[in-house]
């Protein structure tokens, strides 16, 4: 038969089980939060080269419907107004890249050449780190 101070005892954790437990937490979060939160930003980085190249993709067959004009972001999320549909399915504003800010179409030095911009993680224009189709094919300008 046990008694009141047995049971008492087996019923929850002692301090120092407690305090174990939280250091444990502690180191796992040390070892493991920052790969995952450095991982997040290679996945935007990622995000914003797809989208970049999808929108790229999208401009070209503007362009070549539309005799080598480079269209405008508006352009190509204003719904036709036969079919309704727009050039870059599944958008009615312009799309935003992972650090909130528009893409952007550059038109080139040449006819019909463009390049689809993102401003990057610092959000700022014309640094090293935007990302555009070339950076995204990891492609030279030409």
């Amino acid at each position: 038969m046990h008694n009141s101070r047995t049971r008492n005892r087996d019923a929850g954790f002692t301090l120092i089980e407690i305090m174990v437990v939280i250091l444990i937490l502690g180191l796992l979060a040390t070892v493991v939060g920052p790969a995952v939160f450095g991982q997040s930003e290679t996945a935007k980085i990622e995000k914003a080269k797809s989208d970049v190249l999808k929108i790229h993709e999208t401009a070209e067959l503007f362009s070549i419907q539309n005799k080598g004009r480079v269209p405008t972001m508006e352009e190509l999320v204003t719904p036709d107004s036969r079919t309704g549909d727009t050039y870059l399915r599944g958008y009615t504003t312009v799309p935003r890249d992972p650090w909130d800010n528009e893409y952007r179409i550059v038109a080139g030095e040449r006819r019909g050449k463009f390049e689809v911009q993102s401003n990057g993680p610092d959000g700022q224009e014309g640094t090293e780190d935007d990302i555009t189709n070339m950076t995204a094919r990891n492609e030279q300008p030409k």
